[in-house]
């Protein structure tokens, strides 16, 4: 997990929410970093933090270009617990006009990076990055994806984007807003890709205040919530059925 205003990672752990590691990106200042994921890249396995927000940026406001700043992951499991991360960044600017978005996926055998918009009409839209990456610090421009409805029910809340991630298998993703949480289903047997036409599956909403974060669990047997509000960190797990 991060922190959208300083570069604070935090490695907890899955079974009860306890700190295992505290670590900082060096060389970096956050404009408004607001989610992260996981994935492949050239080390292995990264972080990627999306600096995606548009309308609570820091500097400046509003910015018109945005970036995603890869970041080997630490190996927790093998007793690192603090020091400081090393980060690429990979500036992006949209094909159309700057949008504020809060939400970052990236898959987990292509290593596709993609970015979801926050809208409070419940049109959200979907972009990628280019893959392979350009080198780091060189702009690129998104390529637009799909535009994905999701239900307003007379209130934003329930349309604003928050938080994204990809399904372990690869065939789904999940979406959650401040009221709830969407998954969108890939075709039996299609391409990951198709998922963005689907109808939305509304799940269990684990009914956080400022909900701003959602995770599979590694098998893909459930997944995670956590709210924006301050430690001690309150995470949530919700069994797929």
């Amino acid at each position: 997990m991060h922190n959208e205003d300083t570069t604070a990672v935090v490695a907890i752990s899955a079974s009860n929410a306890s700190t295992l590691g505290t670590f900082a990106v060096a060389g970096v200042t956050p404009a408004d970093w607001e989610d992260v994921a996981t994935g492949p890249c050239p080390t292995g396995k990264c972080i990627f933090m999306g600096d995606i927000g548009r309308s609570s940026a820091n500097f400046p406001t509003p910015p018109s270009t945005f970036a995603v700043y890869r970041i080997p992951e630490p190996d927790v499991a093998g007793g690192q617990t603090s020091g400081n991360l090393t980060a690429e960044k990979f500036p992006f600017q949209y094909p159309d006009s700057p949008k504020d978005a809060e939400s970052i996926m990236v898959h987990p055998t292509t290593g596709d990076i993609y970015v979801i918009t926050k809208s409070s009409t419940g049109l959200s839209k979907a972009y990628k990055m280019p893959n392979p990456l350009p080198a780091p610090n060189t702009m690129s421009t998104l390529i637009f994806v799909a535009n994905l409805q999701l239900p307003t029910n007379g209130d934003p809340n329930f349309s604003y984007a928050t938080a994204a991630a990809i399904h372990p298998c690869a065939n789904r993703f999940l979406l959650r807003t401040y009221r709830t949480v969407y998954e969108f289903r890939a075709a039996p047997n299609a391409a990951f890709e198709t998922a963005f036409a689907a109808t939305p599956v509304a799940l269990t909403d684990t009914v956080e205040g400022q909900g701003e974060a959602i995770e599979y669990q590694a098998d893909g047997a459930g997944y995670f919530t956590m709210s924006e509000s301050p430690s001690p960190f309150r995470l949530k797990r919700v069994a797929r059925l």
